[in-house]
């Protein structure tokens, strides 16, 4: 049986961060960028980077430098080596004193042609780095140092054997068919391939199966209100960690707090968050990934008793199992078991689940989701129905709990559903238009506009523009019947949505 704790992918990964990053760390001070930094969160921290013998970890922006003491840089970087990132670059190397200066990017030479010079056609593909090494060395004063321009691929993140993530890909979104002028034929055809090249394609031994995951195809999966995992759940209840995509904050004042003061509870900004991401607990991810919502709590009950008693401590495993006895069990384990739970990973993972399944957010996610079922019942009814609800939610915002962000977010995730008939007829459409129009301006004037909208809020000082907010509300349903004519090109798996009947409700 494969080992939980050592996921497919991750022995590269740790390769090549082993092979090529930390030894060039040593004596160095290292600047990462948001989705670089994430990778190495996930991979062992900073910690990591210390060891190996670096001299400061410092986020790659304009306003970094390297001291006189700090001769040696190497720069983490998730985009290719131009515009902006070579700005970037050429600012805090020529605010510093640096003598060796290496730069190691997640984007492959055919990305760093396109970036540089328009085209990722044609040979010569060591031939953009050598040109940014250039570039660091006349930023460095001397041709007769050392500058080095390299690919390693660090964007992949193992969260699990099953299941991993690439943080630089975060905003990566397939065009819309408004954004295309012409059809375009296919790129590559077997018959026009070299004879010999299709002899030996025609002979190999085994086959390669490319997949491209269009996300166009089914925004109802990311966008339901329905989390199949636990870990769903943490990451849309519980805050980010600043610059990150995945990974959450864990209040971590409970365990800092003295057993015997109540009253002295530090604030939030004074005690570093706890997080989910650790070496030590990778069995317990599993668990928060792959299982049901009480046979994960079950297990991460089960390895809390585990660690305790290696701890020497004995928890109380009477009653009932649920979020409270479970935080309980943990203050316990930091109480008998001193300041060595504080760094036990388990012990921020579990704490990290307890406050996420007690927030008002969390209850909040479950109405919601009645609120999506109650909708897609509707909408499988027909597109008049479904447009009235959603005029009837925009409505009733203020009673139901509802933001402006959850109605279009439900609105979105029927267009993936059901195509253009999620706004019935030319009537329904113009009261849904009006209704949003009108949303959009009471979200305003309670400062609770989406972070889509923000940019209308922040262009005009004296108020929203009339015009602005109608352009970018024809925009959004512009865009949405677009999302929705996404699968009109298949020929199978064109309706995700199966009616339902008396009997069965709608599903997709």
């Amino acid at each position: 049986m494969q080992n939980l704790n050592k996921p497919l992918l991750d022995d590269l990964a740790k390769e090549l961060w082993t092979e090529e990053v930390l030894p060039r760390a040593k004596d160095a001070v290292v600047f990462l960028d948001n989705p670089m930094a994430e990778a190495l969160h996930w991979h062992g921290g900073a910690p990591r980077l210390f060891e190996a013998g670096a001299l400061a970890v410092r986020e790659f922006c304009f306003f970094e430098r390297g001291s006189a003491s700090e001769p040696k840089a190497l720069f983490l970087v998730s985009s290719p080596v131009a515009e902006r990132t070579l700005s970037t670059l050429s600012s805090v190397v020529r605010a510093s004193v640096f003598t060796s200066c290496c730069v190691i990017t997640s984007c492959p030479p055919a990305a760093q042609r396109l970036a540089r010079y328009g085209s990722a056609e044609g040979p010569g593909g060591p031939q953009a780095f050598l040109d940014a090494e250039e570039q660091l060395l006349d930023w460095m004063g001397n041709p007769n140092l050392t500058a080095e321009v390299m690919y390693v691929p660090l964007s992949v993140v193992n969260i699990t054997s099953k299941f991993f993530v690439m943080p630089q890909f975060c905003h990566v979104f397939p065009p819309l068919q408004e954004h295309f002028n012409t059809n375009q034929g296919p790129l590559l055809e077997f018959g026009a391939l070299p004879r010999e090249m299709q002899i030996d394609l025609k002979g190999a031994e085994s086959r390669v199966s490319l997949v491209l995951v269009d996300r166009t195809l089914d925004m109802a999966g990311p966008l339901t209100s329905s989390c199949e995992s636990l870990l769903d759940r943490l990451v849309r209840v519980l805050p980010t960690w600043p610059g990150h995509n995945l990974d959450v904050c864990v209040d971590m004042r409970c365990l800092c707090s003295s057993p015997s003061v109540e009253e002295d509870v530090p604030s939030a900004a004074a005690v570093y968050p706890g997080c989910l991401a650790h070496e030590d607990s990778r069995l317990a991810m599993h668990h928060l990934v792959s299982t049901k919502h009480k046979e994960c709590l079950m297990e991460l009950n089960r390895l809390l008793v585990d660690v305790a008693l290696k701890q020497g401590v004995r928890l109380d495993v009477s009653g009932r199992l649920t979020p409270e006895l479970l935080k309980k069990r943990v203050l316990q384990l930091r109480r008998d078991g001193g300041d060595a739970a504080l760094w036990l990973g388990l012990v921020q993972q579990v704490l990290g689940v307890t406050q996420a399944m007690l927030s008002p957010s969390y209850a909040r996610l479950e109405e919601l989701l009645s609120t999506e079922k109650v909708l897609v019942q509707n909408a499988a009814v027909s597109g008049d129905a479904a447009s009235r609800s959603l005029v009837q939610l925009l409505r009733s915002r203020k009673t139901t709990g509802l933001r402006l962000e959850d109605v279009l977010v439900l609105m979105t995730l029927l267009y993936s559903l059901l195509g253009d008939r999620t706004l019935g007829g030319a009537a329904e459409r113009r009261t849904l238009k009006a209704e949003i129009v009108a949303a959009i301006y009471q979200a305003a004037s309670e400062n609770e506009l989406p972070a889509f909208l923000q940019n209308l809020a922040s262009s005009n000082e004296k108020g929203l523009d009339e015009n602005e907010v109608i352009q970018a509300v024809d925009q959004m349903l512009s865009t949405l019947r677009s999302l929705g004519l996404a699968k009109d090109q298949l020929k199978k798996y064109r309706a995700i949505l199966e009616d339902g009947d008396p009997m069965q409700p709608a599903v997709y």
